[in-house]
């Protein structure tokens, strides 16, 4: 698992998100470090008017992340513990082959059902994203919060009113290595060193922003 701790505004783990879902869904390409001639693939984000099914209970920056990008969110009702209704989604995802990703958050510290949300991922071959930010700790039939085992990318939240804060700030957690690489570059400007840079040289690659 690689984790990336992002500072900023309490909002910042979840505004890198609406970012994150720039290299999510689609290829797109960009040159290597090195400007060399040879082009690296990475699964882009969600494209204006993409559609993404979240929970009807949460704060606000959940669906805002979304909306960064131009995408809309499809707000599903939620179940008894406050989590979003997986078997809800399930029946969207049915009617509806275009939706590109579920966005779930654990309501109060409770992770959503694993084993659900594996079948969804699997079945429908969409990209999975946890808002954990209540939920540092948790874990749910042996699967640790912020492990990524169900998901593509799972966020913290380190505001004060959080279980584990460092006044501000949050982290983020993936399985992906080209993932983590894309978040690296765009958590400091979108800048790029590599070893055989001087030590005032760097390339930016993308536009980011600091949230070093």
């Amino acid at each position: 698992m690689i984790l990336l701790q992002t500072a900023g505004t309490g909002m910042s783990s979840l505004i890198m998100f609406g970012m994150i879902f720039a290299v999510m869904y689609f290829f797109m390409i960009r040159p290597q470090i090195k400007k060399q001639k040879k082009e690296r693939e990475y699964r882009s984000a969600l494209k204006k008017g993409d559609k993404v099914l979240t929970t009807s209970n949460s704060f606000l920056a959940t669906s805002n992340s979304i909306l960064y990008v131009g995408a809309k969110p499809i707000f599903v009702d939620i179940q008894h513990d406050g989590n979003i209704d997986l078997d809800l989604c399930e029946r969207e995802l049915k009617k509806d082959s275009s939706i590109k990703a579920i966005y779930v958050v654990a309501f109060s510290g409770n992770l959503v059902n694993q084993e659900k949300l594996k079948y969804l991922r699997d079945t429908y071959n969409i990209t999975v994203l946890e808002d954990n930010a209540h939920a540092i700790g948790a874990v749910y039939d042996g699967i640790k919060s912020g492990s990524c085992t169900n998901s593509d990318i799972s966020i913290f939240s380190f505001h004060p009113v959080k279980h584990l804060t460092t006044a501000e700030g949050g982290a983020i957690t993936t399985n992906s290595k080209e993932l983590y690489e894309k978040i690296l570059m765009l958590r400091g400007h979108g800048m790029v060193k590599t070893p055989d840079m001087k030590p005032w040289e760097y390339e930016m690659q993308d536009l980011g922003f600091n949230y070093r």
